[in-house]
């Protein structure tokens, strides 16, 4: 049996029900917040660092990090406050 991790953004995805992944560069504030109370419910050991990289990344949330405990702190952050 295989130990399958879900992909990070893949969660905020369906958690936020937005059709394409790419979506999740559009939230209005209001869905920013919400996607940050939700990934606020994670902790950071529950994903690889790159992964929370990944989601920094792609959601232009700031720059990657060396931990998975700072780059979520950075993405709830920067969802919260742009």
């Amino acid at each position: 049996m295989t130990n399958h991790t879900p992909c990070l953004l893949d969660e905020a995805a369906t958690f936020m029900k937005v059709q394409y992944l790419s979506d999740l560069r559009f939230l209005s504030t209001d869905g920013r917040s919400r996607l940050a109370a939700f990934l606020e419910t994670f902790d950071a050991a529950e994903y690889i660092l790159f992964q929370w990289n990944d989601a920094i990344e792609y959601l232009k949330a700031g720059v990657k990090q060396q931990t998975a405990h700072v780059a979520r702190a950075q993405l709830l952050r920067a969802l919260r406050t742009t």
